[in-house]
C-alpha cells in the first residue's frame, strides 16, 4: 500500500472515529439526563408557541456515509435530446430546442413536472441519479439533486436548476455533477426527524407561529479533500415564517448537531 493510500486510509478512519464518539457521547449525555426532562412534553410546547408540524416521524432509519470521487462530465448528445448544450468548468449549459411544458393547476405536485423529469432523467448527463428536489413557480425555477440511494445531495455542485419562461416552460438548465457514489461502511443508526425539529426547539432556531414541512433526508458535504469528499446523512428541515418567507435548517442525523450554514 503506497504513501498516498495509507494516508487517504488514516483520513476516512479518523472521521468515522470523530462520528463515533459524538454519536457515543450523546448517547451517553441522554442516559444521564435528569428523568424529570424526560417528561417535558416539547411537542406540546412548540404547539402553545402556535407552531404547526407535517409529517414527523419517530422511526428509526439508517443510512451510510457517502464517498464522492469527482468525474469528467460530457454533454449530452445535442441531436437526439432536444438541446444545445456547452460545457465549461464542470458546469453543463444547455438550451432546449423545444420548450417542455409543466401542468400548471391549483395542485401543485411532483406529477405537474412529470414530462421535465422524464427528460431529465433520459436526456442530461447521468440524469437517472437526478431527483426533482423543489420548485419555485414564481422564480420560474425546478431543481433536480444528484441523489444515493434516493436521499438528495444537498450541494450546488450536485445540481441541476431548469429556468422556466413565462408560460411555465421548461427551456434550459444548468447541471453539475459532484462525482461517483460510494457507500462507506455498515448503516449508522440516526435520529428521528422529530428529535431533529425538537432540537432546533431547543436551541430557538424555531420562531413562533413557523409551518415546519415535512422533513427530508439528505447527504450534505462534512470533509473535502483534494480527490475525494465524505458525506453525511442530515435532517434537511423547511420552516415558513409569519411574513411569507421561507427558511431551511439542517441537523446532522448521526451526532443530532445543528449544522451552522443553511442551505440557501
Amino acid at each position: 500500500m503506497d504513501f498516498r493510500r495509507s494516508t487517504l486510509v488514516l483520513i476516512i478512519s479518523f472521521f468515522l472515529l470523530n462520528v463515533f464518539l459524538f454519536f457515543t457521547y450523546r448517547d451517553l449525555k441522554q442516559q444521564m439526563a435528569p428523568e424529570a426532562s424526560n417528561n417535558i412534553n416539547i411537542i406540546d410546547q412548540m404547539r402553545s408557541d402556535g407552531i404547526s408540524m407535517v409529517g414527523l416521524s419517530n422511526d428509526a432509519l439508517e443510512a451510510s456515509l457517502v464517498q464522492i470521487t469527482p468525474v469528467v462530465m460530457e454533454t449530452p448528445n445535442e441531436e437526439q435530446e432536444n438541446q444545445s448544450s456547452t460545457i465549461d468548468k464542470g458546469m453543463i449549459t444547455s438550451i432546449l430546442m423545444t420548450p417542455i411544458p409543466i401542468e400548471v393547476t391549483s395542485v401543485i405536485n411532483q406529477d405537474s413536472f412529470d414530462h421535465l423529469t422524464k427528460f431529465v432523467k433520459k436526456s442530461a448527463f447521468r440524469g437517472d441519479e437526478y431527483q426533482l428536489f423543489s420548485y419555485q413557480l414564481s422564480n420560474k425555477i425546478v431543481l433536480y439533486q444528484q441523489s444515493v440511494k434516493d436521499i438528495p445531495i444537498i450541494d450546488k455542485k450536485a445540481q441541476l436548476m431548469v429556468n422556466l419562461n413565462e408560460n411555465n416552460e421548461a427551456i434550459s438548465y444548468e447541471q453539475s455533477y459532484v462525482g461517483d457514489a460510494e457507500i462507506l461502511g455498515e448503516p449508522r443508526q440516526l435520529i428521528s426527524s422529530q428529535v431533529a425539529v425538537e432540537t432546533l426547539y431547543l436551541a430557538g432556531s424555531i420562531p413562533a407561529r413557523a409551518v415546519i414541512e415535512k422533513p427530508r433526508l439528505v447527504y450534505y458535504e462534512t470533509l473535502t479533500l483534494s480527490d475525494l469528499s465524505i458525506y453525511s446523512p442530515a435532517w434537511y428541515i423547511e420552516l415558513k415564517i409569519g411574513d411569507g418567507g421561507m427558511i431551511t435548517k439542517k441537523v446532522d442525523a448521526i451526532r443530532g448537531n445543528i449544522i451552522s450554514t443553511d442551505v440557501e
